[in-house]
């Protein structure tokens, strides 16, 4: 079964509040279909969810391992959802927690090989909403490395206040960027916010 190598981290749009998404991609899709888990481990499904090809079984038996793997690490279910062929789990808690979650049900998933091979792939989302989109630490210019970002300073550099391109790094002098090819180093002492692109909604894209 194909799965690509990297977990992917990304901004992801969860109702007026920002959210720090890991996402993962797996190798299979599902159909629309909702649920909400509790904040300790129950597989209780929402009533109100849409038909898809995960059995009744399935989906709760996936919905309380969720709950399992979150409070093994101390965090907070909000819900468990799948959307236009993406599995999203949002969950209160920091990246790395987030990231051990993520790697937590994609190891179960591949364990269910049976019960999915027949499905083509899908995305595994983890979020959690109320995080920051700005980097400022750096475990987030390392864990962001090669991710788009935006960077605005306190003052022109080479006739410029905004910058965007593919994020090379930061160290005691600069913040590197790379736009289409050519790197662009900005003195880290104006650089005022570095942050992810907020991500695009279409019409009818779900909030949350």
């Amino acid at each position: 079964m194909k799965r690509l190598p990297l977990a992917t981290f990304l901004l992801a749009s969860l109702g007026q509040a920002s959210a720090l998404t890991l996402q993962a991609a797996c190798g299979w899709t599902v159909r629309q279909r909702c649920a909400t888990v509790p904040h300790r481990a129950s597989s209780q499904c929402c009533e109100d969810r849409a038909a898809g090809p995960f059995s009744d079984d399935f989906w709760a038996e996936l919905t309380e391992q969720v709950g399992v793997e979150a409070n093994r690490l101390g965090l907070e279910v909000e819900s468990v959802s799948f959307q236009k062929g993406t599995l999203r789990i949002l969950a209160t808690g920091g990246v790395d927690d987030l990231q051990s979650l993520n790697q937590a049900i994609s190891s179960f998933l591949d364990s269910e090989e049976d019960e999915l091979e027949s499905l083509p792939p899908f995305m595994l989302e983890v979020s959690s909403p109320g995080l920051s989109p700005s980097l400022s630490t750096d475990l987030d210019f390392i864990s962001f490395k090669g991710f788009d970002v935006n960077v605005e300073t306190s003052e022109a550099h080479k006739g410029k206040t905004n910058f965007s391109g593919t994020l090379v790094g930061r160290d005691d002098e600069f913040v590197t960027i790379n736009n289409k090819g050519r790197l662009s180093k900005i003195p880290r002492g104006i650089v005022t916010l570095v942050q992810l692109p907020t991500a695009k909604t279409e019409p009818g894209d779900p909030l949350s």
